[in-house]
């Protein structure tokens, strides 16, 4: 974020679109109702818990002066999410083998969150990328045998984290 306001003032044309855009003020006025809706709340520090994922939309306006390298932030993020399922089925294959203890940590094995330190953030990365590699699977053809082991790797990494709510 520090960053992208250090380049703001090479990049503010490449914004203007995107803030003049109804989508994106439609975002901004959603955003800007959740975070005065606190103040009446009655339980605030539950609706700021609950406020702490409205920071991805700022996500948008960060990456937005380099979205037309969106092919490699797609890249990196779905090998981020095919290596983090791998280490979770090394998980699964090493408690097999140690009676149900993970072989990192030593404690016994519930949730295979693997990389991840919330199942929620974890499943729904890994939902993203079953999404994309079903898209790529259906897209190009000459990466379908890959994009199909890859979702059908992310979809078990989702449904390993025991997340519900994904």
């Amino acid at each position: 974020f520090g960053y992208s306001l250090l380049r703001l003032p090479t990049t503010w044309r490449t914004l203007t679109p995107l803030l003049r855009s109804k989508i994106f003020i439609l975002l901004a006025g959603w955003c800007a109702w959740s975070v005065l809706s606190i103040a009446w709340s009655p339980a605030t520090t539950v609706g700021l818990d609950m406020l702490k994922p409205i920071r991805m939309v700022f996500l948008i306006p960060i990456l937005w002066p380099i979205m037309k390298h969106w092919k490699y932030l797609l890249l990196a993020f779905l090998t981020g999410v095919f290596l983090q399922n791998l280490v979770q089925i090394s998980e699964v294959i090493g408690s097999l083998f140690l009676n149900g203890i993970d072989w990192k940590t030593g404690n016994r094995l519930s949730a295979l969150v693997g990389l991840g330190s919330h199942t929620g953030k974890t499943a729904l990365f890994m939902a993203f990328a079953t999404i994309s590699w079903v898209g790529i699977a259906i897209e190009h053809r000459q990466h379908r045998p890959l994009a199909i082991f890859s979702a059908i790797l992310a979809c078990g990494g989702m449904f390993a984290t025991v997340s519900m709510a994904v």
